[in-house]
């Protein structure tokens, strides 16, 4: 009666909406040298992505990107000598609690497996990582490439993303996190960005001439909503959301379930008399609701441009 599948039952780890990575990349640029930069022809500055079968990285001039979703991560990257090795973690959605295995990204070797604060806690006793740190991931449907690309949203780009969204709102900047944009479920917000930019200073005010200078990517915003003119995007948009929903999640179960059998087998081998294992070290918006050397040359730029900073998280928990 029964036929043999045509192909393997898929976890909901394996879901994921996300078909590209990307960066916004601010630059950082001596004061003197305004007059003369143009961060639409360069490619060190701006959005990008990571096309892995084309092995390029590709600018993006300008597009429209509607929110998917917004993450937290541990990433980075380490110089070792003349070489630079990336590490992340998965994705999670609250860093209080989930689980994140941070790895090796070459060698798919975990280091650590923790919360948030355990990670952290590793991270500050091993020095040499100091240049692994937290993130925020923005996940965007970009309507040009019809694809979800997920972008590590840098101090620069947080900063475009919140201004829109507080001209968008009518809301004061500062009140604006950015973890609460998929808080109603009848709204869908969208971003447009047509390749302007603002340079701002250190603190992210305008540029007076002064030190170095970057720059924050000039967006407009705005949302469709669930029974608009808009509302079969709504509904594209809304499974995506899910999708990315259930893989954050499904990554989560399998790591909570791993998580048990190790116990349960360092359990068993202490129960056994042996020694304890160790665990490596273009829609329109409607009015929202109030190892190669190309390679090396990219991790570093990553370290370099994404703007962390070593002694704030910025965590939403």
């Amino acid at each position: 009666m029964f036929e043999t599948p045509s192909e393997q039952p898929k976890s909901a780890a394996s879901l994921s909406p996300i078909k590209y990575w990307g960066d916004y990349r601010p630059g950082k640029i001596p004061g003197q040298f305004l007059k003369n930069s143009n961060p639409s022809e360069d490619d060190k500055i701006g959005f990008s992505y990571y096309d892995k079968e084309l092995k390029q990285r590709i600018k993006l001039h300008a597009f429209t990107g509607w929110f998917v979703g917004l993450y937290s991560q541990v990433a980075g990257a380490v110089q070792v000598g003349s070489s630079f090795y990336n590490f992340s973690t998965n994705l999670v959605a609250d860093t209080r609690t989930d689980i994140m295995s941070l790895k090796d990204v070459a060698k798919g070797r975990e280091m650590v497996r923790g919360t948030y604060a355990e990670v952290k806690m590793w991270l500050n006793a091993n020095p040499d990582m100091a240049g692994v740190r937290y993130t925020k991931v923005v996940l965007l449907y970009v309507d040009e490439l019809e694809a979800v690309i997920a972008f590590n949203v840098s101090q620069k780009l947080e900063q475009g993303l919140r201004e829109a969204v507080a001209v968008a709102s009518n809301t004061k900047q500062e009140k604006i996190n950015l973890f609460n944009l998929g808080s109603l479920t009848s709204e869908t917000w969208g971003f447009r960005f047509d390749g302007k930019y603002k340079a701002v200073d250190r603190e992210g005010q305008p540029f007076a001439g002064k030190g170095e200078f970057s720059y924050v990517p000039e967006l407009t915003s705005g949302v469709i909503k669930i029974n608009g003119a808009n509302a079969d995007k709504f509904a594209m948009l809304s499974d995506l959301t899910s999708m990315a929903t259930l893989y954050v999640e499904g990554a989560q179960a399998h790591l909570q379930s791993s998580s048990i059998q190790r116990q349960e087998q360092g359990a068993a081998m202490q129960y056994a008399g042996n020694v304890e294992p160790q665990q490596p070290a273009s829609v329109p918006f409607e009015q929202p609701q109030q190892k190669s050397s190309p390679q090396m040359q990219a991790a570093k730029e990553m370290m370099e441009q994404r703007g962390w900073n070593a002694t704030a998280d910025d965590l939403p928990f």
